[in-house]
């Protein structure tokens, strides 16, 4: 008599991660898929993770019994945390977990189209906003005007996921207040515009029944919702594969072991800062204005308590000037004041303008160059360790080797060096330019997407491609130590080439796809703690 033994496994389902993400355009086909080893062979059963039901066709079903699940249409409905359960009876089951995002152009409806109001009176306006990724969102009055949150325009936004709801108050109605507005709202997939018409009410009017309450939608509306079950062969041969979303960088904080101070002859530590503040969080980027040009850099100056409020601009298409804008209307709508011819060409967008000043990377040298705007004068310093050719970027979006900043201790420059993969620092004089100081800090800079300096500290940002990315690298440049920072940063549309903080205005100013943004900041103080000391080395 022989007796059979079987080997009872439980499920492991083949993935190294445990929850992987998709993103796919709105109205593309879907599949998600889910493979696991285990004795006996085991079932599957897909659900959604906030146990919202999962719609087939003209029914929902709570679950899916597959090991594939596919939406022939997917929709921004469909968004969510999809989870993978395997199991065959042995515990315990397995599981998969598939976030799933949907990409599409901003969809807005708004209440109400036509608005009446009196003088002396308020007007409310509302738009209701679906986009993803997010979206910026302002307001307009007229052709170009954009509105400023202040005592006249109540601005607020209020986010719920793929949702947003913009809420418009304008305060204390004047004639000039009457005509037309619109609520903007623009992603990397495109844009879309509300339109309201506000009018004046004859005040000795008998009140009327309010009106009924109506809706105009603006922008492209969702597919229809249709999901397929599994294991269509058709379906699968015409399916193209669905794109992974883009990670947030290879950025280890861990790899930064240590910090060597440069004390070479002649130079001193600069002064004690001015501020010991740091970054804690960023605001919701807010929207300037737009250009054809995708790669360039725009700037106000840098310097705390200069008066100039002009705005600056460069575009990598024309490498021999740089332009002057003479306010914020005059920058939106492009109309520049001045267009500077340099007296060399420039690379990269690390430019920074600063007490009067331009100062840039000049092209095909180590020199950095300073142009003044009252007394046209040239200056040039050259950074003796540079790379300044030959691949060797400064960050990983390839697209120069030095990059110009400011705080609220005066003038940097942060720069690729031809002998190290470190990331070399320098702190200058602002006016002749000469070196006070240099950190050597054992960052990979190519690693990063852009990196700025903001009370003394320097902060790296993982990507500047990624949707969602953060900033885990934070170095007290006056104390020489890693600090600790995980500040969600967001690129909107996935294509950054300037990232820059101004002291002055003590906000973040990008330069996204020909998007120039600018982000506020939330500032805590730092840890004041002594220097970390190792065999009478500072690090």
């Amino acid at each position: 008599m022989f007796c059979t033994w079987h080997i009872l496994i439980p499920p492991s389902i083949i993935d190294v991660d445990s929850q992987t993400t998709l993103m796919v355009d709105e109205g593309h086909r879907v599949k998600l898929e889910c493979a696991a080893t285990g004795q006996p062979t085991p079932q599957y059963t897909w659900r959604s993770d906030e146990n919202r039901p999962i719609r087939l066709r003209s029914w929902q079903q709570s679950s899916v019994n597959s090991h594939t699940l596919e939406i022939a249409q997917v929709s921004r409905d469909h968004m969510g945390v999809y989870m993978c359960i395997a199991s065959n009876g042995v515990p315990p089951p397995a599981l998969k977990k598939t976030k799933l995002e949907v990409a599409f152009t901003p969809l807005i409806k708004i209440r109400n189209q036509m608005v009446g109001t009196v003088n002396g009176s308020y007007a409310l306006l509302e738009c209701f906003v679906e986009a993803f990724p997010p979206a910026v969102n302002y307001w307009t009055h007229g052709e170009h005007r954009q509105l400023e949150d202040n005592w006249k325009y109540d601005v607020k936004q209020l986010d719920d996921g793929y949702r947003t709801h913009m809420i418009l108050n304008i305060t204390r109605v004047e004639p000039v207040d009457y005509g037309l507005y619109r609520c903007i709202s623009k992603n990397d997939k495109g844009k879309t515009l509300g339109v309201f018409t506000v009018f004046e009410i004859d005040p000795n009017t008998p009140t009327r029944k309010p009106p009924v309450e109506t809706f105009e939608v603006y922008g492209q509306p969702p597919p229809p919702s249709v999901m397929e079950l599994p294991d269509c062969e058709p379906c699968v041969t015409k399916c193209d594969p669905t794109p992974l979303c883009p990670t947030t960088g290879s950025l280890d904080v861990s790899r930064v072991l240590s910090v060597a101070v440069i004390n070479a002859s002649g130079l001193v530590h600069p002064s004690p800062r001015k501020d010991n503040c740091m970054i804690h969080q960023l605001g919701k980027p807010v929207f300037q204005r737009s250009s054809k040009e995708e790669p360039g850099a725009w700037f106000q100056d840098a310097m705390s308590g200069s008066s100039d409020h002009r705005y600056y601009a460069t575009y990598a298409s024309d490498t021999n000037h740089f332009y002057e804008y003479a306010d914020l209307a005059s920058f939106r709508a492009n109309n520049y004041s001045q267009k500077h011819e340099l007296p060399f060409p420039f690379i990269g967008t690390g430019h920074l303008v600063y007490n009067g000043s331009f100062y840039y990377h000049q092209q095909k040298t180590k020199k950095l160059a300073r142009t003044e705007f009252a007394v046209p004068r040239d200056f040039a310093e050259p950074i003796d360790d540079m790379a300044h050719s030959d691949g060797h970027y400064l960050y990983s979006s390839e697209l120069g080797y030095m990059d110009v900043m400011a705080d609220e201790n005066g003038l940097w420059v942060v720069y690729s060096s031809m002998y190290t993969n470190n990331t070399l620092i320098r702190k200058l004089h602002p006016g002749t330019m000469k070196t006070e100081y240099i950190w050597n800090v054992t960052l990979p800079h190519r690693s990063v997407g852009e990196m700025f300096i903001a009370c003394g500290v320097l902060y790296a940002v993982d990507s500047v491609t990624s949707p969602s990315t953060q900033i885990r690298f934070a170095f007290d440049l006056y104390q020489n130590k890693v600090l600790d920072a995980n500040i969600p940063f967001s690129n909107p549309f996935h294509n950054n080439s300037m990232i820059a903080y101004n002291p002055k205005h003590r906000k973040i100013y990008t330069w996204d796809k020909g998007n120039q943004l600018v982000y506020p900041i939330l500032f805590g103080t730092i840890d004041m703690g002594q220097p970390e000391q190792k065999d009478g080395i500072r690090r």
